[in-house]
């Protein structure tokens, strides 16, 4: 941290640590974000929070008893058509007819309209 930083995240060395955090730095995010975590590393809950209290847009999900890999058939299945979903709607404006997905997008049209909002009241 002294070599690279300059020291820890505090005093002198903060601005230093503000360019590289990604909590420190929430603000700068323009774009929605999908976040997956497992219940071993709930750094994400942190993540978020600083996204969402900077204006910005989140969604976390989090996989219980996995690593960084998943293992579990099941939690593969789920992030992979989580992914496809998520890019299909933000990239392409596509949302899948199947009744079991309507709350997600729900929250994503919520989550566009908050960026959109967002950026119509942001100073140019």
């Amino acid at each position: 941290m002294r070599g690279f930083l300059g020291g820890g995240p505090y005093g002198k060395s903060f601005d230093n640590w503000k360019e590289i955090s990604p909590v420190l730095s929430a603000n700068r995010l323009a774009i929605p974000l999908l976040m997956e975590y497992t219940d071993v590393n709930l750094s994400g809950l942190e993540m978020r929070q600083a996204i969402i209290e900077q204006g910005g847009q989140a969604e976390l999900v989090l996989y219980s008893g996995e690593d960084h890999v998943f293992l579990r058939p099941r939690n593969r299945f789920s992030s992979m058509a989580r992914h496809f979903d998520w890019f299909n709607f933000w990239l392409l404006g596509e949302e899948d007819r199947d009744p079991s997905k309507q709350g997600q997008y729900t929250r994503w049209r919520e989550m566009r309209q908050a960026l959109k909002n967002r950026t119509k009241s942001s100073p140019t």
